[in-house]
């Protein structure tokens, strides 16, 4: 029942129910289980995800994401954050902290994830958009170019200027260093309503 909790969008509660369900492997959940779209999402990519990844290929996603976000508007600011930043010498997954100028409020996130989709970086969206007052953030899956690249879990967040200092903290962690800080629950508020994304072209600043 390990396995089933490393799904993404699954948690103990889910695992539990698969188990109890009948299904004991990933095969099983496949062919039998009735899976939400981010679930079928944690499955098709399992094997690589469970891998843990070299700084070096974190920074070459993070730079791919530099390379494109820049492109939309130069004045932002690219930044790893998680384990990356924290020093771990390989990470589970990719978290990239986006400051914006204050005075900027065009949709630079769903532009930025439509190009890095169209250019077949991105492979799949598991939260497209979420949207909290002025934070918003992306969940996905990624893949760099290349043959034998593995697909890898990114994460997106979207900030203004004024709330850098407050986010590159929350965002760097560990979890447990962000439940037993003193603004742990008003840092929470900064992300959760859900929100769609509108199109933009090229050069506008558009679970469980």
């Amino acid at each position: 029942m390990e396995s089933f909790t490393k799904v993404w969008g699954a948690g103990p509660a889910t695992a539990q129910s698969w188990f109890e369900q009948g299904f004991r492997t990933l095969e099983d959940l496949k062919a039998k289980a009735n899976l939400t779209k981010q679930q079928k999402i944690g499955l098709k990519h399992f094997d690589d995800i469970q891998v843990r990844m070299p700084r070096e290929e974190v920074e070459k996603i993070a730079a791919m994401i530099e390379k494109y976000a820049l492109s939309i508007e130069p004045r932002l600011k690219v930044e790893l954050c998680g384990s990356y930043r924290r020093g771990n010498t390989s990470c589970g997954d990719v978290d990239i902290l986006i400051t914006r100028p204050d005075n900027i409020f065009t949709d630079i996130l769903s532009c930025l994830t439509a190009q890095l989709k169209e250019s077949g970086f991105i492979t799949d969206d598991l939260i497209n958009l979420e949207v909290n007052r002025n934070q918003k953030k992306y969940f996905g899956v990624c893949r760099l170019p290349g043959e034998n690249q593995k697909h890898r879990r990114l994460d997106i967040f979207l900030v203004p200027q004024s709330e850098y200092a407050t986010a590159l903290m929350h965002y760097t962690g560990s979890a447990l260093f962000n439940r037993s800080s003193p603004g742990h629950s008003q840092g929470n508020e900064l992300i959760r309503t859900l929100s769609t994304g509108r199109s933009c072209k090229k050069g506008e600043g558009h679970t469980e």
